[in-house]
Formats: structure tokens, sequence, C-alpha cells
């Protein structure tokens, strides 16, 4: 039997209800059924006692005050919420148990950006990942510098690296969790890891029948190439959840994937910038009044078509930040022959092309859309006679402007419309 195997054997023991075996499968090593399991049973249970003393609750009680404060300063400064400080107390656990069974039956760190060098993060091109990566590293690195310890950095960040990678970080808890940590991610998981706060265990509940043998699998949630990468160090191809965070100026961010609508925040900004005194005419006529113009659909057909343009020059700007083409990323993946790293990393890139692809595709639309949606015009001279009409407070956005350039952008607008525009 090897240490694996061993240690798997003493923590399974500890469990209760104990339905599952180690095994090794498409995925690796993992969990599978030792028998038949119907829908909502549980098919292991880990109490307190096995996973508490591997938590960052356990070392926090342990560790020197000064050491939990230094930590909790870094994380205060970057505003992680007090995750940074607990995935580094869990991590001091680990590396205090070092000589257990347990510990030396984990295996390496995960292959993560943040442990890579500088020609493997060059190939992530202009992903987000990469700048991450290399804030992540930075930040870890301070850790490692207020903790003192006499582990040297690489391996400290190998360690990190390990737990983030295997345990249970959801409030109120960050731990470690034996037997349980073996289950392999699926998009359409047999099973769920939940935690009862009442009973203080962990169990793997299943989720639909699963046959004697099969593998037991969990989700580690609807997560892109690049979010799984970062923090467990594979990818998974053709990802539907594949894309990127999109913003521009000081819009909000767009998260943006294969199936995602033209960029509204981005598409809200560049209509308020494109912004004028004939836009403002004709939204007062489709009942918005100054303040009150709700950017969120189109104003005119030239405000339209300007916002369009400025999204799709944004587009266009971010994908020229790649070096390869979609075709480059798709001829590299068939050939087979990258080493699993480089992989990774042009899967991560290919995603994020896809969805810069997708939203000109989408901008393109929206063009065409925008001449369907804007008002005919005996519509918009009855809706400006309504306006005429219409109390004092709906007309302030009129009265700032000159009374020749109302006039001229309503005669513009007739003659626009006159000719299809």
């Amino acid at each position: 039997m090897c240490a694996v195997q061993r240690a798997f054997a003493a923590q399974i023991s500890r469990c209760h209800g104990v339905r599952a075996a180690l095994g090794t499968g498409c995925r690796g090593r993992g969990l599978f059924a030792s028998e038949a399991i119907a829908t909502g049973d549980a098919v292991i249970t880990v109490p307190r006692d096995v996973w508490r003393p591997l938590s960052a609750e356990a070392a926090r009680d342990k560790a020197p005050a000064n050491i939990v404060a230094a930590l909790h300063e870094v994380d205060g400064r970057v505003g992680a919420g007090g995750q940074l400080a607990r995935a580094m107390l869990c991590s001091l656990n680990v590396l205090a148990d070092a000589d257990s069974a347990y510990v030396t039956s984990l295996p390496p760190p995960p292959s993560v950006p943040v442990l890579w060098d500088a020609t493997q993060c060059a190939a992530l091109e202009a992903s987000p990942l990469r700048a991450k990566a290399a804030a992540t590293r930075r930040l870890w690195t301070a850790c490692h510098a207020s903790l003192q310890l006499k582990l040297d950095l690489e391996p400290f960040l190998g360690l990190v690296a390990l737990v983030r990678s295997r345990a249970y970080s959801r409030r109120p808890v960050f731990t470690m969790v034996p037997v349980l940590e073996m289950a392999n991610h699926d998009a359409q998981p047999n099973c769920d890891l939940r935690f009862d706060e009442a009973q203080g265990a962990f169990a793997l509940v299943a989720l639909a029948p699963v046959a004697a043998g099969a593998e037991l699998t969990v989700s580690y949630g609807p997560l892109s190439n690049l979010e799984i990468l970062d923090a467990y160090g594979f990818t998974i191809p053709r990802n539907e959840h594949d894309g990127l965070s999109f913003a521009v100026a000081d819009a909000s961010a767009d998260v943006l994937t294969a199936g995602s609508p033209l960029a509204p925040a981005a598409l809200k900004h560049y209509r308020r910038a494109r912004m004028t005194t004939e836009d403002g005419v004709n939204a007062a006529a489709r009942g918005h009044a100054g303040s009150g113009v709700d950017y969120s659909r189109p104003l005119t057909l030239r405000n339209e078509r300007a916002a369009v343009r400025d999204v799709i020059a944004s587009v266009e700007e971010r994908l020229s930040a790649y070096p390869s083409s979609p075709d480059d990323d798709a001829s590299a993946l068939e050939g087979g022959s990258l080493p699993d790293w480089e992989r990774d990393a042009v899967r991560v890139r290919l995603g994020e092309k896809l969805a810069l692809l997708q939203q000109l595709e989408e901008a393109r639309k929206a063009g065409v859309e925008a001449l369907a949606k804007m008002p005919s015009l005996d519509e918009l001279r009855g809706k400006l006679v309504g306006l005429v009409r219409a109390p004092a407070s709906k007309i302030a956005l009129l009265a700032k402007a000159p009374a020749g350039k109302v006039a001229r952008a309503i005669k513009a607008r007739e003659d626009q419309l006159q000719k299809g525009f």
C-alpha cells in the first residue's frame, strides 16, 4: 500500500457512513462509489475532529498573536476580507504538520501561473490572468516576509498554492477536508460538498443516482478557464464559461462570454459620452429629461452608431493586444504536442479572444437593430408636439440649448428619417 493509500485509509476510518473508496480513473486519482447510491444520500461524512485540526481557525488559536496580526494587516491592506489571512494560516497548519501521514500524502503543488516563470507567463499574452498572477505572487511574497519563516520563498509559494487549490474556503470555515478533497471536478457533477454548521461536519451528498464503481465528482463552480487555471492549475476544453472582464474608462466592468449581449456597461458609457444637443432633443421627445436620460437604451440613431463604433474600437484594441490570432491558438491546440502548462495558457487566451470576437458580432447586430428601433418621422413629430405642451420640467433639457441649435437639430433629424437613416 502506497503512502497516499495508507493516509487515506487512516483518515476514512474516522469518517461516518462511508460508501466510497479511493481509485484511479480518467481524471487521475479520485473517489469512487463502493455501492449504489440514491439521490440525496450522504456518501461520506467527515466529522469536526477530523477536519478542525487542519483549519485556519485552529492555526489562529495556536499562532503567536503578532503573526496573526501581521497576516491580517496585509489582508486588510489589499481588501481580501480575511480570506488571504485564512489561507496563510491554513498553510501554516499544514507546514507544522509536515511529517504527518496526511500531509506527506498530499500531491505536489498545482501548476498555477503564480508559480510559473517569466517564459511560461508570457504564453498567457494579454490575458488578465498574467497580471493577476504577478499581483498574487507579490502579495504572497509579502506574507512570507511578514511570517519570517525558515522555509524558503519558492517552497512557501508552492505550499500556499496547494492549500488554496484543495481547501474548502466558504465561510464560516477555511480548512483542508481530508478524504472529500479527493473528489474531482466535473461540469455536471453527481455529488455536492456540504457543510452542516450545526453538526460541524462536512458531507458528500449525491445529486443523482450513482452506480457502484462510478466516480464521485463535484463542481468547483461555473468558472472560466482563467479562474480554474488560476486556482486549480488545469483547464477544460471548450469551456462554456470562458470569457473575460471588460471595462472602458470609468464604467463598471462587463463580464463577457461567448454568449454575452453587447457590453451593456460600455455601451451606456459611450452613449453618455457621445450625447449631443440633437440627442437631447430626441431624448426629450421620447420621454427623457435632463439627468433622467436612460442610457441603457438607444437615444438617437446618430448617437447609437457612434456608441457602437466606440465599443467596436475598444474591443478591437483589446484584441490587438494579443500577439497571436484565434486561428494560431486553435492550430496549436490541434497539434497536441504542447506541454500541459502551455496548452492551458493557450486555452485561456483563446477563450478570451472568442468572447471578444463575439462582441464584434454583437456590435454589428446592434447597429442594424438600432435602425429598426428608432421612431418613425411621424412618431417623432407627434412626440415633439406633445413635448411643447408638456410641463416645463420635461423640457428643461431643451431650454439649455439655443433656439437655433434646437431647430437645426429637429430639421437634421427629419432629414435623416426621410433618407432612411
